[in-house]
């Protein structure tokens, strides 16, 4: 009786330990395994009667035992502590594990109960819980529920719950509901329930301010966060029509002004700062926003500087030196809790504290830069007029530690100036602790130092940034040094060893390097004679003819091309192929690539505005030609080496005598926006045309921008005569009053509305703010003009007039509708309400046109072969100028509508017309049941013939080099069989599963049997595992309830009836023996 006392103590073990584990689970459910713990007992007890001696000779198992008993106990002691005391270490490095400083701070000063409900699937999401546990910890006013809204749809219904994972936050009437289920939603909700204040923030416009738009350069994040800590946000603030600050501005921000104040503005600035009022202003180095000598007033000292750091912190974040990193913050309760966090400012100025007039005003400086700073003073630097290289000037330039940035507080009136407004763009507000300085900043100034902290922050992006020489050190190592030396290493092993002599040891090396030799020389030969062959269908990769063409003309005439594309080497890359083919077709090609990120004062030097544009230098005869393009592709690129092969002079001349708009005029009812586009396509301007006189023959381009006196028949007859020759003219033309230009414009096919456009769409004052008399436009001809406006972007024209298709073709033209209105639109008749006659804007459908509208056209018709040879004749005309205005040029399309316009019409007819490769796109459909069979085929089918093949060439090798491997195989799968249905059998227990449970246990204690017997190699455990086989290859289909799992499960219990048939003879020889 003796020889079974092991196996009886063991299966009583295994039997406590199963039911110990799925009682501790859950205790209220878990009580059956109280059962499995008395039968556990009860044998082991019958073990030890009938084997006295073993339970003597393992009783140091049994020390070892109490001993990891003991230990147990202190892990669930500690984890209960923890759990109990809410005691973590959190060693992230945004603290991600940890609730943030505004969340403890916003728990810690509740002073009214708050419930939060959470209504989850199965009413369980333990991530949330957790979560929610933490905010308990910190609150007693806090508490929480996890809701299964299928077990309880009348409390789900009655809180007005659609979906599931949403938490609802209740406070003193108010309701909040949460479907992103994170910290920083959960904490600005939670504000929102529990604040009785909701403060306005004005961002003034009309001065080139920056956006809140949601481009990289925009301000959308700073609004958007603004909001989730309830306040409201207003966001067209024109000083020059309010003529005040509204009295409910809790913080007025101004934000990266290009274009200076007027001095009235400035006065009512003033008078709203010293009413108590509150100012943000982010200033930019090389704009002059006027605001300077008011702020001088309350001691602060802007620097007409911008700001270097040679620290090289910046460099590990991609950043070059025109980026200042701060570190150092001052003792003020907006950067009190940044210590240890870094504030970036990408081309700053100096801004500093230095009173001296009013004893009564405060200030501190916020963020300083480290000693390795400093404010230089040469500009022309970012200009690009002098010596782009920069240096330290004693007695000149300002040495570091340099300030970025100041607070100010007055009897009445708070101030806060910063010398960047790049710091608070959405490329730039996520790093670090930009985003909350200029929250706290906010919130600071008006007044609401309770929401100053540190918010919650998500997992963030911390690419290691490398320098070019950096970078091939790491491939050098990582990928030739490494490898070889491993290679090396192995290799000497091996000769050791003697399984290889030195010969063969010799001969293999001699391969490799043969074969690495032959492919470097394939590809040098490759690359230093293109000999290239495109196996692309599209022939993506070859240029056109026409492009060659060019590129010949160009090398023989003696010109070289240069591109700098403002991306980084991991943007764009179809665009870097194409420019590659550009440089092994012609030698005097060359291109290079600038990330905007690590080289900002390049990008600031060529005034480069969005990501990917390109700009093309052509040199030769002693001269510089640039032009500049924004599209990738070899039809733009060949077109602007052309222009600037064949450049010509271009002049765009503007009427005047017809109380145009202004073009110079800089706030926002000015054009200036627009006349730097001009500037930059290399236009001379002349903005005084008399048309007297006649349109000179050097005009490229005539604009007429905004007229509101009409053009006189004889001025008429000067543009009618200019553009019968193949002239080209842009016409901005509001609403009102006859404009003289009917009939010119009529031969052309064009007819000027005498109406204005009424849009009840409600596009524009869902997202634009505007009433009805400003038409919004989705809906865009197909054009080049239109080709790059993306369907759906919108623009908008402040007071238009329709233009429309003529009837009639007189001159043939070729003509297109640029830009329609919503049909929910008409062209009102009666203009009285436009003219200040009064009247009622109604739709009257005997006088008025209904929408669809059409606002812009553009027209292109032959030249009057009297007056000209050849040539075309082309004509963009507007009903609105407004759009092109400073108010409105940075709106969506606007910008892009009227800067495409230019482009149109002054590019030649001999432009390169280059069809457009693009990759196709043949997905391979599968029909019925074709999925399934290459998923067979592909997953099961081939690699068990593989797999087959492999046992064929083992048994060819001979039953003893198989045997045991095949052994070991069977011991391990059983055993890690037995111990997953033990496990399996605890979490049934838990769950009240006794019938299920209890069948897992044997099955269990079966596979652990066999794999013992395996292992012993004992006769009769071949039948036994040959029955727990096929048991277990049936059960999984019960047991698993994923389709792949149970697949993978029976085939590793078919192999093993495989291979328990296959080796069935070592079993049979150790009864033998036996």
């Amino acid at each position: 009786m003796k020889n079974y006392a092991v196996p009886l103590s063991l299966v009583g073990a295994i039997l406590i330990l199963v039911g110990g584990i799925g009682y501790i689970i859950a205790p209220e459910t878990g009580s059956g395994g109280l059962f499995n713990i008395a039968i556990g007992i009860f044998l082991v007890v019958v073990a030890g009667v009938l084997d006295k001696a073993m339970f003597l000779q393992y009783g140091r198992w049994l020390n070892a035992f109490w001993g990891g008993i003991m230990v147990f106990g202190i892990v669930v002691m500690v984890n209960f502590l923890s759990d109990r005391y809410s005691e973590r270490l959190d060693l992230t490095e945004g603290k991600l594990h940890s609730l943030s400083d505004l969340t403890t701070q916003t728990l810690q000063n509740l002073d009214r109960d708050v419930e939060a409900l959470a209504f989850v699937e199965g009413g369980e999401n333990q991530d949330l819980e957790l979560l929610l546990a933490e905010y308990a910890n910190n609150a007693t006013r806090f508490n929480y529920e996890m809701i299964d809204p299928d077990r309880q749809p009348g409390l789900t219904k009655e809180n007005g719950i659609t979906r599931y994972n949403t938490l609802l936050l209740k406070a003193n009437g108010k309701e909040q509901q949460i479907t992103e289920l994170e910290e920083r939603e959960i904490t600005n909700s939670l504000l929102k329930v529990v604040r009785d204040r909701r403060e306005k923030v004005y961002f003034s416009v009309g001065h080139g301010e920056r956006s809140l738009s949601d481009d990289p350069d925009g301000l959308n994040l700073l609004k958007d966060r603004l909001k989730n800590i309830d306040y409201l946000v207003q966001d067209s603030l024109l000083l020059a029509r309010e003529n005040r600050v509204p009295e409910d501005c809790a913080v007025l921000v101004i934000a990266g002004p290009r274009n200076s104040f007027f001095s009235n503005e400035i006065g009512h600035i003033r008078e709203y700062l010293k009413n108590g009022g509150a100012v943000l202003a982010m200033l930019d180095p090389l704009y002059d926003s006027g605001l300077e000598s008011l702020f001088s007033e309350w001691g602060v000292v802007i620097g007409n500087d911008f700001v270097i750091d040679t620290s090289g912190i910046g460099s590990l974040f991609g950043l070059d030196f025109t980026t200042p990193v701060s570190q150092s913050y001052g003792d003020h309760p907006i950067a009190q809790k940044h210590g240890g966090l870094m504030t970036f400012y990408q081309l700053g100025r100096s801004v500093r504290f230095d009173n001296k007039l009013d004893s009564h005003i405060s200030g501190t400086e916020l963020s300083l830069t480290s000693e390795s700073g400093w404010a230089e003073k040469d500009l022309s630097v970012l200009t690009g007029e002098g010596d782009q290289t920069v240096k330290l000037d004693e007695g000149i330039d300002i040495p570091g530690p340099v300030a970025l940035g100041v607070a100010v507080e007055g009897e009445t009136g708070r101030l806060v100036v910063f010398g960047d407004s790049d710091f608070v763009t959405n490329q730039f507000f996520d790093y670090q602790g930009n985003g909350d300085l200029a929250l706290n900043s906010v919130s600071w100034l008006a007044e609401d130092e309770g929401l100053i902290s540190i918010r919650p922050r998500k997992a963030g992006h911390n690419p290691i940034a490398l320098t070019e020489s950096q970078g091939e050190w790491v491939f050098w190592l990582s990928v030739v040094l490494y490898p070889l030396t491993i290679s090396a290493l192995g290799f000497m092993v091996v000769s050791r060893k003697g399984r290889w002599s030195v010969k063969e040891l010799v001969g293999a090396g001699i391969g490799v390097v043969l074969s690495l030799g032959i492919v470097t020389l394939l590809n040098f030969i490759g690359d230093r004679y293109n000999f290239r062959e495109d196996m692309t269908a599209e022939n993506l990769y070859t240029l056109s003819g026409k492009t060659t063409n060019l590129l010949n003309s160009m090398e023989d005439r003696g010109y070289y091309v240069n591109v700098k594309t403002f991306m980084s080497d991991m943007e764009g890359v179809r665009f870097q192929d194409l420019m590659k083919e550009y440089k092994h077709v012609s030698g005097n090609f060359d291109y290079e690539l600038i990330d905007p990120q690590k080289n900002s004062l390049q990008v600031k030097q060529n005034n480069i505005r969005e990501r990917g544009a390109s700009i093309v230098e052509l040199r030769g005869e002693g001269n510089v030609r640039t032009e500049r393009i924004t599209l990738q592709n070899e039809q733009t690129l060949s077109n602007a080496i052309s222009k600037a092969l064949n450049a010509k002079e271009m002049k765009a001349y503007f009427t005047t005598g017809h109380d145009e708009s202004a073009l110079d005029q800089v706030d926002g009812k000015g054009y200036s926006k627009f006349k730097s586009r001009l500037l930059e396509r290399n236009f001379e301007i002349i903005d005084d045309l008399d048309l007297g006189d006649g349109v000179p023959k050097d005009a490229t381009l005539l604009v007429a921008l905004g007229p509101k006196q009409p053009f006189t028949p004889a001025e008429s007859d000067s543009l009618a005569n200019y553009l019968a020759a193949g002239g080209c003219g842009l016409f901005l033309l509001d609403p009102g009053q006859l404009t003289g230009l009917e009939n010119l414009l009529s031969s052309y096919s064009i007819n000027i509305g005498q109406d204005f456009v009424v849009d009840l769409s409600g596009l524009g004052q869902l997202f634009g703010g505007t009433d009805v008399s400003v038409p919004v436009v989705v809906n865009y001809g197909d054009h080049p003009i239109s080709e790059r406006i993306n369907r759906g972007t919108m623009s908008f024209f402040p007071l238009a007039r329709s233009i429309q298709i003529a009837s009639h073709r007189l001159k043939n033209p070729e003509i297109t509708k640029l830009a329609m209105t919503h049909e929910r639109s008409w062209g009102e008749s009666d203009l009285g309400p436009i003219m200040g006659a009064g009247g009622q804007v109604e739709y009257d459908p005997e006088l008025d046109t209904i929408g669809p509208i059409s606002i812009a056209v553009a027209v292109k018709a032959d030249v009057d072969t009297v007056i000209a040879k050849e040539g075309s004749t082309k004509l963009v005309v507007f009903g609105d100028s407004d759009f092109a205005s400073n108010e409105y040029f940075d709106q969506q399309a606007n910008g892009q509508l009227i800067k495409s316009s230019v482009e149109w019409l002054a590019e030649g007819d001999d432009r390169l017309e280059i069809e457009d490769r693009i990759p196709s796109y043949n997905p391979i459909n599968l029909i019925g049941n074709q999925g399934d069979v290459i998923l067979w085929i592909s997953v099961f089918v081939l690699p068990i013939a593989v797999a087959l093949s492999g046992l064929i060439m083992v048994l060819k090798r001979g039953y003893q080099s198989y045997v045991d491997g095949c052994l070991a195989w069977l011991m391990y799968t059983f055993a890690a069989n037995g111990i997953f249905l033990l496990i399996t059998a605890s979490v049934a227990m838990s769950e009240s599963d006794m019938v299920s449970g209890q069948f897992q246990v044997l099955t269990g204690i079966l596979c652990l049997g066999v794999s013992f017997g395996v292992y012993r190699r004992h006769a009769m455990v071949w039948v036994p595992a040959i029955v727990v086989s096929i048991f277990c290859s049936v059960g999984a289909f019960f047991v698993l309830s994923d389709e792949t799992l149970q697949l993978l499960y029976v085939a590793i219990f078919v192999v093993n009836i495989a291979v328990l048939t296959w080796i069935r003879k070592a079993f049979v020889e150790e009864k033998k023996g036996i």
